[in-house]
């Protein structure tokens, strides 16, 4: 609070209250409030760098990036030695998949204050995302000389080394790191993975049951586990597992539909066919059920209701297409014989996903820290 002060009698000095107003309702999430009151002190002091730069936050924070970088430019223009400027900019840049950019401006950052750790982070996660993996190896480097104790950047530089297929060298940092803080969750859940990947099950359900214990009220660790559960066919853990996550958070789709797949397995279709109904009377266009429709279908020999649910699948996610132009003549290659039709489909629906799937967790990877560091920097420069 004293740094805070300090800023605001630095670049608002008539305005401390009423920004620290704003910088509350910001905190809360009330952004619409917030931006009211800040309007208001810009009426009086249009040329408040600072007070800009908080529009600006505002308009990152509702996804206006356009705009937010229009107020950031005039930010900088009217106080030139307001530091936390380029970073802001650079995550606006990269919202808008401007790497370029984004990382030109944390370049700019650093030129300013090479200290600035969630900086090397910012870049560094820009990085990887752009697939500059020997760019982000230096960057992670310089990160760590700043501060050798980060646990983001030392997860992150095990994530290149996962992208290395290094998985050796991931796997012995993960281990020493869960030594030296053996409450860091996270460290367990990317050894679980690993060992997963490796076929070492046995020692997955060992860290994902150890994820469980250390966050017993968060879903992660029950899916993962039940995923390893399926994977191995013990169908009577993975749905003990699934129904546990499910406890805890009754609407998280991911785990309503790992435990449809698992009733499915079980040939309690009718289960699995009620569990399905509610999520799509919820939210009709999810195509994940209506893919899981069809399988029931045709398992049930129902093909004229199969095919309609591949349709449906179709309609309501067109990036099934854009990843597979081809997919929808499957349904009409064979006339005469329905049931290939329908089970050529979902096997190559399965294929795309299988794909997507890898795809969003590469994505995941890049980002899985991306909101906690953000709202913390965002909460350090408001």
């Amino acid at each position: 609070m004293a740094a805070l002060d300090t800023k605001l009698r630095k670049h608002v000095p008539n305005q401390g209250k009423n920004l620290k107003a704003v910088i509350k309702h910001m905190r809360a999430g009330d952004l619409d409030e917030a931006e009211k009151l800040l309007l208001a002190v810009l009426d009086n002091n249009p040329d408040a760098g600072f007070a800009r730069m908080l529009l600006g936050n505002i308009h990152y924070k509702n996804k206006n990036y356009m705009e937010a970088l229009e107020e950031y430019q005039r930010a900088l223009e009217l106080s030139p030695d307001l530091t936390p400027l380029p970073l802001m900019m650079g995550l606006t840049y990269r919202a808008m998949e401007d790497t370029d950019s984004a990382l030109a401006q944390f370049d700019q950052a650093l030129q300013l204050d090479p200290g600035q750790m969630k900086v090397y982070l910012q870049m560094g996660r820009t990085q990887i995302g752009a697939d500059h993996l020997d760019d982000a190896r230096e960057t992670l480097d310089k990160a760590l000389s700043v501060n050798p104790d980060s646990i983001s950047a030392r997860l992150m530089s095990i994530e290149l080394l996962t992208r290395n297929n290094e998985s050796d060298k991931a796997m012995a940092e993960l281990e020493r790191m869960a030594s030296e803080r053996p409450n860091l969750m996270v460290a367990h859940k990317m050894m679980g993975m690993l060992h997963a990947k490796a076929g070492d099950t046995d020692k997955a359900k060992g860290c994902f049951e150890t994820v469980i214990k250390l966050a017993p009220d968060q879903v992660f660790g029950y899916v993962v586990l039940g995923n390893l559960y399926f994977k191995l066919n013990d169908l009577d853990n993975a749905e003990k597992t699934f129904r546990a996550a499910l406890s805890i958070k009754p609407d998280f789709k991911g785990a309503r539909y790992r435990l449809a797949d698992t009733l499915i397995a079980l040939d309690r279709d009718s289960e699995a066919l009620a569990l399905l109904r509610d999520i799509v009377d919820k939210s009709p266009r999810k195509n994940a059920a209506h893919q899981r429709f069809a399988a029931i279908h045709a398992k049930l020999g129902k093909f004229d209701l199969a095919m309609k649910e591949c349709r449906f699948a179709l309609k309501f996610d067109e990036s099934i297409l854009e990843s597979d132009p081809e997919i929808a003549a499957i349904l009409d290659a064979t006339p005469d014989d329905p049931a290939a039709a329908v089970r050529n489909f979902l096997g190559r629906l399965e294929d795309i996903r299988r794909q997507s799937g890898k795809d969003r967790h590469m994505r995941k990877l890049r980002k899985g820290a991306n909101k906690r560091r953000v709202g913390r920097g965002q909460r350090a420069q408001v």
